[in-house]
């Protein structure tokens, strides 16, 4: 008859097997962790920021002889007769918003003083303001493109 001897039990199995588990899911959890960072990192940032495209109200509504500020774009739509011009509303100082003036604009910030065309007439400012493209929908209102810099005197011709 054999006999057959008892198997031996190592006593720390039950803790070498928890021990595995726990470090494979340790691993496991820093891998997605990694991979989900490493992905976002791989995205662009983009902040869009505000539109570049004002509208400045419908044709009617800016009549010949109108200067009208648009405060929020920083924006002037200037109509004399037949034609529509837009002026940035940036101070080219310190970029401080300018203000419609009787005879053209002021920087309420530090003093700079522009006629109605923009060109600086007194203070720090540099530059005169620009003239931004301005076009028209075809709902009949103005559009002012505020990162399309033209050159000075540059109209739009507005057909009755």
């Amino acid at each position: 008859m054999a006999v057959i001897a008892p198997t031996r039990v190592a006593p720390n199995a039950g803790r070498r097997r928890a021990l595995a588990l726990v470090s494979t899911g340790a691993l496991a959890l820093a891998g997605l962790i990694f991979g989900a960072v490493g992905l976002r990192f791989g995205l662009p940032r983009v902040s869009w920021g505000p539109p570049s495209r004002v509208l400045a109200g419908r044709e009617e509504a800016i009549g010949p002889g109108a200067r009208v500020a648009l405060g929020e774009a920083s924006v002037a739509l200037w109509r004399v007769e037949d034609r529509v011009a837009a002026l940035g509303l940036v101070c080219t100082h310190l970029g401080c918003t300018v203000a419609l003036s009787d005879d053209g604009f002021a920087c309420p910030c530090h003093g700079s003083l522009f006629d109605g065309r923009g060109r600086v007439l007194d203070g720090p400012a540099p530059a005169g303001l620009p003239w931004l493209r301005v076009s028209r929908t075809p709902a009949g209102e103005w559009e002012v493109d505020t990162r399309a810099v033209v050159p000075e005197d540059t109209w739009l011709e507005v057909r009755s």
